[in-house]
């Protein structure tokens, strides 16, 4: 066909707003694809934005061509034909294309290429923030077809098939198999939010599935006006099947010539495509009910769809998902799902399925099996690490890990998970090596600095000092004045025994936190310690405490450190005032630490990422505070009220602490009258025996007086003696010495075996009873309050 020797393009150049076409804008931009062997090189809209057309002269008539193929957004347009009709022979040719760009052409065939490197990075950026990831990965392979389509973040991963239908003049897209991992919600609905996002602007979501209406009109419509020709007219311009190539999906569109000859041309539709076409009109109801957010509608939709096709596979994998994604409804999802497949080769959804049944072996097959089938990388690894989670042994679990590395390397997720398996398993050159792994992938400063301080904090809760501080000063390369990891390679070094360094480096990491405004409580309760214990410096070391506030994570052991060094000072009276503004944080705390009210600020007092892994350690390690601090008060000052305030508050932390109901009830007992827990031992428990028996009843006090001490001393003298131990409960019932009953049947319910415990309780509880009763008399509304919640939980306990 004779060509006529116009110029390379025609028109006057666009302007910006008509080179932005339809929901191409931005994306023809994203620069030219690689130059294939043997094809001519594209011209781009970033080194020039006009496409190259020429005149093409035949007996049928005049039209034009384009002359060089043509880069718009993803897509490789390598023909395009559009015939002039109307216009007859003789016809001057010497003004080119841009003689007859008035004229409206008419399409005679479109033929396009999508390379999977430019489908790859126009996917990356129409998905970023469609996941909650910033620039998710996204993959796209070519298949018989269509794409194979996989999109992946830090933790989740989604793939599917994305089949590509012609009907007519549309192309519409029909995204099938999807499966997930990390996602929540069915993984269905995820590839259609993927695919939606992908062709925003360019195709209509319904039934499921996207169409594009009138594929070859919009290509027209949005190339040839970049050449200065008005776009050609498309009608009755048939689209055709995707054809496969190296790399790359090939696809045509022809005007249907009289007796469907473009139908031949285009070729026949595959079976597969057929099934698929099937599948979305079945489900077509269905996922229309679940876009609008109706799971409920939609699961009835897919039953209606599977009674009219049984056991179809792929409605009832949507349906478990549907019931999975639910929630509660796993045993109906896995019976659903089995009928159709067996659970242990239904892929992730079936290894989910299996685990959250409890059967951990069958799981652990079926993630093992969907790792080796999943030709997508970083969902197969996910499967792995979910293989992992439910191995049956170390030993299975760290192999998985590793076929999850392998399958995704460069995935943060499965290296982490591997990381803490092999430090958990003493595999310290294994760890170091995904550690630096890890930090090699991260991408920028902050991020490295991330990854290392996660791993250093990791080889301290493994008390792999060396390791620890090698991952904080690896960190400090890339955030040198970042206060926390000072701070942790100085209690590493501490930890190692390098305390003089570690004094200087806590010393920096407080001074860096003040000019940045940041101060860390948790710092300068270390610095107050090495202040304290290596450089011998208590004024200093209470002056750092004194600037904790008085309500954190960190007072409580603030406070408790200032009343020790305060004591070792010597101001006895300041250690006195510092103990009780410990117990006056403590009883505002009482709630939180109680597990009644919202952390607040003590929200990082417990949890995992707290001071303390649980509330019980938290209250475990306040009680032996208020312990320490009531020794201090009885010891050193003599005071016995406030001793007994601090271990009241420790037994409302820790109502079963046996020593802080035998403390508390020694100082609330008379002046001048020991309570018996002191003045008789029982380390050897008593033989096991009824109910104490009665003593006859004495003529007087003075007679009962004198028999319990001749008791406590043969009981001193004889702790395994059960007579005596009934007869000198009986006489301390009689003379209201409560304090001493009780710490008697206290020590023989701590010390004794089940049935001694059980003779003795009652007589211990008939004693807190009478105690909460005498302090409710005398007034002393808050000690009779701690005797009920010792009631309240041996009630509890009981």
């Amino acid at each position: 066909m004779p060509r006529s020797d116009g110029p390379a393009s025609a028109g006057p150049r666009p302007s910006r707003s008509q080179r932005s076409v339809a929901s191409l804008e931005g994306d023809a931009g994203a620069g030219p694809s690689s130059t294939r062997t043997g094809r001519p090189a594209a011209r781009t809209t970033e080194s020039d934005p006009r496409p190259e057309l020429r005149l093409v002269v035949s007996r049928s008539g005049l039209g034009v061509e384009l002359g060089a193929p043509f880069e718009l957004g993803p897509l490789r347009v390598v023909e395009l034909v559009a015939s002039l009709p109307g216009i007859g022979f003789p016809v001057d040719l010497s003004g080119g294309v841009t003689a007859f760009r008035h004229r409206r052409g008419r399409l005679e065939r479109v033929a396009v290429t999508l390379d999977a490197e430019a489908l790859r990075r126009f996917a990356t950026r129409r998905l970023a923030g469609v996941f909650a990831e910033a620039a998710p990965c996204a993959v796209l392979a070519p298949i018989e077809d269509g794409l194979l389509v996989g999109v992946a973040g830090d933790h989740f991963a989604l793939a599917f098939e994305l089949l590509l239908w012609p009907a007519d003049g549309d192309l519409v897209l029909l995204p099938m198999a999807a499966r997930s991992l990390g996602l929540p919600g069915a993984p269905q609905a995820h590839a259609l939010r993927a695919v939606a996002a992908c062709t925003k602007g360019l195709g209509v979501v319904r039934g499921g599935v996207v169409t594009v209406p009138g594929v070859a009109r919009q290509l027209v419509r949005a190339l040839l006006p970049l050449a200065g020709m008005r776009a050609a007219d498309a009608a009755g311009v048939r689209a055709g099947r995707v054809e496969l190539d190296v790399g790359a999906l090939g696809w045509r569109a022809l005007r249907d010539a009289e007796g469907g000859a473009a139908g031949a041309a285009l070729g026949l539709l595959g079976e597969r495509l057929v099934r698929a076409r099937e599948l979305a009109e079945l489900a077509a109801e269905a996922e229309d009910a679940h876009a609008r957010g109706e799971p409920d509608v939609a699961r009835g939709a897919y039953l209606a769809a599977l009674e009219r096709a049984p056991r179809h596979p792929e409605l009832t994998r949507r349906i478990a998902e549907l019931d999975r994604a639910a929630g509660g409804r796993d045993p109906a999802a896995a019976s659903l799902l089995s009928d159709a497949t067996p659970l242990v080769h239904a892929g992730v959804l079936g290894g989910a399925l299996l685990a959250a049944l409890g059967d951990t072996d069958a799981a652990h097959a079926a993630f093992a099996q969907a790792g080796q089938l999943e030709p997508y990388g970083p969902l197969a690894a996910l499967a792995w690490l979910e293989a992992s989670r439910v191995a049956p042994d170390r030993e299975a679990s760290l192999a998985a890990l590793d076929e999850a590395v392998v399958r995704a390397p460069g995935l943060p997720a499965p290296r982490a998970a591997r990381f803490e398996a092999r430090l958990a398993a003493g595999n310290l050159r294994g760890a170091r090596e995904d550690a630096s792994q890890l930090e090699a992938a991260a991408s920028g400063a902050a991020l490295r600095h991330a990854v290392c301080m996660r791993a250093a904090r990791a080889y301290v809760a493994a008390g792999a000092w060396a390791e620890a501080s090698a991952a904080f000063e690896r960190a400090l390369r890339y955030l040198p004045d970042d206060a926390p990891a000072v701070a942790g390679l100085a209690r590493a070094l501490e930890a190692a025994g390098e305390r003089r360094r570690a004094l200087e480096l806590l010393s920096r990491a407080v001074s860096l936190g003040e000019r940045a405004g940041r101060r860390d409580e948790a710092i300068l309760l270390d610095l107050a310690r090495a202040l304290a214990d290596v450089a011998g410096d208590f004024p200093a070391a209470v002056a750092r405490v004194r600037a904790i506030g008085p309500f954190g994570p960190a007072s409580f052991e603030a406070r408790a450190l200032e009343a020790r060094w305060r004591g070792e000072l010597g101001d006895l009276a300041g250690a006195s005032v510092a103990l009780g503004r410990l117990a006056d944080a403590v009883e505002r705390a009482m709630a939180v630490l109680a597990g009644d009210a919202e952390p607040g600020p003590l929200a990082a007092l417990f949890g995992p990422a707290g001071r303390y892994p649980r509330r019980e350690d938290a209250c475990a390690a306040v009680a032996s505070l208020l312990a320490d601090g009531a020794a201090l008060e009885e010891r050193e000052r003599g005071d016995t009220l406030a001793a007994r305030r601090l271990w009241g508050l420790a037994l409302r932390l820790r109502p079963r602490d046996r020593q802080a109901q035998r403390e508390l009830a020694r100082l609330a007992a008379p002046a001048g009258r020991p309570a018996e827990a002191e003045r008789v031992p029982a380390r050897a428990p008593l033989a096991s025996a009824p109910a104490p028996a009665q003593e006859p009843a004495s003529e007087d006090s003075a007679h009962d007086e004198a028999r319990a001490a001749e008791l406590g001393d043969r009981l001193r003298a004889n702790p395994a003696d059960a007579e005596v131990g009934r007869a000198l409960a009986a006489v301390l019932g009689r003379l209201g010495r409560h304090h001493e009953l009780f710490a008697l049947a206290a020590a023989r319910v701590e010390e004794g075996g089940a049935e001694e415990r059980a003779t003795w309780r009652p007589v211990w509880r008939d004693a807190l009873q009478a105690l909460a009763a005498d302090a409710e008399a005398a007034g002393r509304e808050r000690e009779a309050a701690l005797f009920r919640e010792m009631l309240a939980a041996a009630e509890a306990e009981r």
